[in-house]
Parts: C-alpha cells; sequence; structure tokens
C-alpha cells in the first residue's frame, strides 16, 4: 500500500513540475502527456460551464496561450492532498496554489484538482483531472487545507 502511495505521489509531484515554468522557460508539455492514457480527459470547471477537453487539446490550448504571451511565468504547487484507493485505481482530491504573471500582472489562485488514476503493469497513469479554482461563493473547505 505504502509502495503505491508513493509511486501515486510521483505522479503527482511530476503532474505540477510539467506546467510550472520561471520567466523565459516554458513547461514541460511532453512530459505532462506522458503522465496521461492517451484517452484521458482534462476538465475545467467554474460556477456556470465546463470545458472538456483532450490531453492533445490541453496542450494545445496551453501552447497557444504561451506563443500568445498570455503567461510569462506559472507555478502550480499542492498543498495538501486527500489519496483514496481500492484495487488499481486511485482518486485524489489535491488542493493547489498556483502563483502566474500575464502582461497584465502578478496573480494567484487555488482551487482543488479531482484526479483519477489507473495503475496499468506497475505504472499509474491520469484518466482524468476536474478542477475548480475557489471562488467568493465556493472556498475550499478546511479539510482540503493544510
Amino acid at each position: 500500500m505504502k509502495d503505491k502511495i508513493n509511486r501515486i505521489e510521483v505522479v503527482l509531484n511530476s503532474l505540477y513540475n510539467s506546467i510550472s515554468f520561471k520567466k523565459g522557460g516554458r513547461p514541460d508539455l511532453n512530459k505532462l502527456k506522458n503522465l496521461f492514457l492517451d484517452e484521458a480527459r482534462l476538465i475545467r470547471t467554474t460556477k456556470d460551464s465546463y470545458q472538456i477537453m483532450s490531453v492533445e487539446e490541453f496542450v494545445s490550448n496551453f501552447n497557444t496561450q504561451l506563443d500568445a504571451g498570455a503567461f510569462i511565468e506559472f507555478s502550480e504547487n499542492e498543498i495538501q492532498k486527500k489519496i483514496e484507493m481500492f484495487g488499481g485505481i486511485a482518486h485524489v482530491f489535491s488542493t493547489y496554489e498556483t502563483d502566474f504573471e500575464t502582461r497584465g500582472g502578478k496573480l494567484e489562485a487555488r482551487g482543488i484538482n479531482s484526479i483519477q488514476l489507473i495503475e496499468i503493469n506497475g505504472e499509474w497513469k491520469v484518466v482524468n483531472i476536474l478542477w475548480y479554482n475557489e471562488d467568493e461563493t465556493n472556498k475550499i473547505p478546511e479539510e482540503y487545507l493544510p
């Protein structure tokens, strides 16, 4: 059990590291793609809408924003997690903080990633990520904060 949790934590760390980059750099989106099943989905949610993307669509959208200069620097870090497992499946509620710089200045946000993983031949792969950024009407519950 401890070994499975450690391997899931490696995937989570790689996930956050692959999208983070310093000024003048770029995220490692190839590393990001290798963490997912080919059929995986990333789902951005807000109070009023959602956007479902394949990994390729997410990477393409991210690259388009980078090429347009929308992000100068981006850092997303996990601050708390809750891992639940059964057999070869896992669900992680991963609370994150994001710091980023755009042409309009520096911004901060936090939210929760709901991450589903599957173990295939001893390797954990991300099946889906569903996320929601905290807002004025939806604050992160204390149980998901450090």
